[in-house]
């Protein structure tokens, strides 16, 4: 297995800013230090024991960052995918290839404005870094926290080595009903990732956050798991990015809820968080009409109200996540067709397969079946 680590490629960005001026990508870097012969092989991967990263010493973590390994491969899968699309003049679109996926930015370095199939979350432990939109510039100081919307065309640019800034993507199937049963509802994080899943659409929330041990130990145990390539790591990366959240709720002094699309907030999105709440957590039940009795609005207008906040339908909302709840129920239970159609609100399991199918392309079986042998 060919790789290199973290360090060798920002001392090769660090050669190529300092000899010629200019900056380079990522994926640059690693291609001079394969022409140069610097590739390292291994069998597997050495892991990092990020455990050991003292969290009251924030500069330390680069010390560990330096040592993590990447793997060739998925860096020249990510450079075809880059290229294609600059070849077109769009900014890349980069699918994910596991949940999660963490580092630490690059500095001296250049990516442009390109997107994620998943929110990025940058957060800021030292120093200073500017976050470029397709309308903005972002100048995020020590202790803040940015959360993008998939889709965010988005660059980062770090001036000099002193600031860190720490990166997490995360795929959108991690968003599930456990995840929102776990993180309060109600708030402008749950009402941003609900927002941002249902409309796909650009956006940004911004965080500033005190420098706490519970959210340090979150990010710690994160990039502990995710370097460990042990057995279960990414179902303890996911756990430790929900406690990461909870913390954030708990400590954070300032929100703020941007539209990349439009700089004009939208009052109806912050009017109706509780009833998509209420949508995705009764779904058994849940009616256009009795939505409208509960709270006081005209039946229609309250559909186009919807619409209008979310860029979807109410059917299109309710059937999107009862296919995400069929998803989970068909991969972690045992539960017969008729028994999830039922849980979802479906009174037959052939309708519950008919809408399965429009929206997935397989059947509940076959998505089941898949399942069962890729996880095997």
């Amino acid at each position: 297995m060919e790789y290199v680590t973290y360090k060798q490629i920002q001392d090769q960005i660090d050669l190529a800013y300092n000899s010629t001026g200019h900056v380079i990508r990522f994926d640059e870097a690693v291609d001079q230090l394969k022409a140069n012969h610097k590739l390292q092989h291994s069998d597997q991967l050495p892991s990092i024991d990020f455990y050991q990263w003292n969290i009251h010493r924030p500069h330390d973590f680069r010390e560990y960052m330096n040592q993590t390994p990447v793997n060739i491969p998925s860096v020249m899968q990510t450079k075809k995918r880059v290229l294609y699309s600059l070849e077109r003049n769009k900014a890349p679109f980069l699918a994910l290839d596991t949940p999660i996926q963490a580092y630490m930015q690059t500095y001296h370095s250049f990516s442009g404005l390109h997107r994620y199939d998943a929110f990025a979350l940058y957060y800021v432990m030292s120093g200073n870094v500017k976050v470029l939109t397709e309308s903005n510039t972002l100048l995020l100081k020590e202790n803040t926290l940015i959360i993008l919307a998939p889709n965010s065309a988005h660059d980062l640019q770090l001036d000099n080595s002193t600031s860190i800034v720490i990166c997490l993507l995360i795929r959108t199937d991690i968003f599930n009903e456990r995840f929102f049963k776990r993180i309060k509802s109600n708030t402008l994080l749950t009402t941003f990732f609900q927002n941002s899943l249902l409309t796909n659409g650009p956006g940004y929330l911004l965080f500033t956050i005190p420098p706490t041990p519970g959210f340090h130990s979150s990010v710690r145990a994160i990039f502990a798991e995710y370097y460990s390539f042990k057995p279960y790591a990414t179902e303890l990366c996911i756990s430790s990015l929900e406690t990461m959240f909870l913390h954030l709720l708990r400590t954070s002094t300032s929100e703020e809820y941007q539209n990349i699309r439009s700089e004009e907030k939208s009052n109806a999105i912050h009017a109706i968080p509780a009833i998509l709440d209420e949508i995705h957590y009764e779904l058994q039940t849940i009616t256009l009409e009795g939505l409208a009795i509960k709270y006081h609005y005209d039946p229609s207008y309250l559909g186009r109200l919807i619409h209008r906040t979310t860029g979807m339908t109410y059917q299109e909302i309710i059937n999107t996540h009862r296919v995400e709840v069929a998803k989970e129920l068909l991969v972690t239970s045992d539960l017969s067709m008729q028994q999830i159609a039922e849980s979802i609100g479906f009174q037959t399991a052939s309708g519950f397969s008919k809408a399965f199918k429009k929206s997935v392309s397989v059947s509940p079986l076959r998505f089941r079946k898949k399942s069962i042998q890729e996880n095997n």
